[in-house]
């Protein structure tokens, strides 16, 4: 679920492959004030990218 308007990365279909809520982690990731982190990858595992939402 996103915190904000789907965001999806452009460039074909990617699946999620993580959702991190960072302030529910055991250590400090700098991605914001209350930021939620998603992994994306192509559907043939060659390519990733991130997105970070911060509320």
């Amino acid at each position: 679920m996103f915190i904000q308007d789907d965001e999806r990365p452009e460039g074909g279909p990617r699946r999620l492959l993580l959702q991190l809520d960072s302030n529910w982690v055991p250590y400090h990731l700098n991605l914001g004030a209350s930021p939620r982190l998603f992994a994306f990858v192509s559907e043939d595992g060659a390519r990733g990218k991130l997105l970070v939402q911060d509320s």
